[in-house]
């Protein structure tokens, strides 16, 4: 095939033969941008209890960004799906997903013990396990998880295309309706319900981006309604969890329900993921130069996530950086974002070394025997694939 020598909108050169959507890299981006403003707010502790009280003007408006920003775990889970249930599946991306996890749960102790940032005796037995098991023990539970969704995509897109669009939307809803429907009406805690940290919860966000992928949405006719429903529904996380905590205050009932709104397997967040999802897939980026940076910084978007949410550190930069101290002031907005955009573009240039590292073993062991396995397992799961 012939090098591009020219984009369509919203489509930029990766490599040679490989395209990226520079719309929903932007999505990427931006997503993770979220999940790390989630965790400058909630690891900074600028989220408190509405037992200590009603919260003040600083801390309403960090319930308000968390209620925007909550959004970033279902996208990336819709982001995933859209494209996976199209996709083939791959046991080197299985290999490759593990090996980056493992860089950050190994390097960043390594580092912060060579600093002297970490003591060596304050390190026990199960923060090794943790380490070196990051997958098994749930060190990034979003890694896990996802890890665990990319397994299960063969099975699921097979199922998927078994189905007419009526029975594959019947499934969706049923799928919604035991998992977000029932946790977000009734006034208890269900047994089953994991707040959407697990893997169930993932497969039914990607059987709805599957749906989305394969048939649309109807209702989100244009980016305006998108735009319109995000702000509507993230307004209405809001105002719900202020209500719910309003009347906790003054009653003492409901205080499992104060920040139920904001998990995300709430019906509520759900419908705010899918509208933050589909402004960018009403979105068209038309500078050529802009939808090149996208997609050639989206990559790594993830490494982001993996270096600043590292059990060892993820509590301690908050403390670093002055964060509890500083939201109490009139400095807490400016710190805000100067925090996540640094601990963004730190993140985005660390990963970028590991990928040319990475690059480097890849070539070396290019052709080998572990290569040479996983391209025979993904080959008899090709020829598995059109032979139903």
């Amino acid at each position: 095939m012939e090098k591009q020598v020219s984009l369509q909108k919203n489509e930029c050169v990766e490599a040679p033969v490989t395209k990226r959507k520079a719309n929903f890299e932007l999505l990427r981006l931006i997503a993770m941008l979220m999940v790390v403003a989630l965790h400058y707010l909630g690891k900074g502790l600028l989220l408190p209890e509405f037992s200590d009280g009603f919260p003040t003007g600083n801390q309403c408006l960090a319930y308000l960004i968390e209620s925007f920003s909550i959004v970033s775990v279902d996208a990336f889970v819709l982001l995933s799906g859209y494209f996976l249930v199209k996709a083939e599946f791959k046991c080197e991306r299985v290999l490759q997903l593990v090996a980056q996890v493992l860089f950050y749960s190994l390097l960043v102790p390594t580092v912060l013990l060579a600093a002297g940032v970490l003591k060596l005796d304050n390190l026990n037995f199960y923060d090794l396990i943790n380490n070196v098991f990051p997958v098994q023990t749930e060190h990034y539970w979003f890694a896990t998880h996802y890890i665990f969704l990319y397994l299960f995509t063969p099975i699921l897109n097979r199922a998927i295309r078994a189905m007419n669009q009526k029975q594959l939307r019947i499934a969706v809803l049923i799928l919604i309706m035991t998992f977000s429907v029932p946790k977000s009406i009734l006034p208890v805690v269900l047994p089953f319900d994991k707040s959407g940290y697990d893997v169930i919860w993932f497969i039914c966000v990607y059987m709805l981006a599957a749906y989305i992928r394969l048939y649309g949405i109807s209702f989100y006719k244009n980016k305006k309604v998108s735009i319109f429903m995000y702000v509507i529904c993230a307004v209405g996380v809001f105002l719900w969890n202020m209500v719910i905590g309003i009347f906790y205050l003054y009653t003492g009932k409901f205080v499992d329900q104060i920040g139920e709104v904001l998990q995300y397997n709430h019906i509520l967040n759900l419908l705010a993921a899918v509208s933050f999802f589909y402004i960018f897939l009403h979105s068209e980026i038309r500078n050529i130069k802009w939808s090149k940076i996208i997609c050639n910084v989206s990559p790594y978007a993830f490494g982001v996530y993996l270096l600043h949410e590292q059990i060892q550190v993820r509590y301690l930069w908050p403390t670093w950086l002055q964060v509890h101290e500083t939201g109490a002031t009139m400095w807490f907005l400016p710190h805000f974002l100067l925090t996540i955009i640094g601990i963004f573009v730190l993140g985005l240039g660390i990963d970028f070394i590991r990928t040319k590292i990475f690059a480097g073993i890849g070539a070396y062991f290019k052709g080998g025997r572990v290569e040479n396995a996983f391209r025979t397992i993904d080959k008899q799961l090709k020829i598995g694939k059109n032979q139903e």
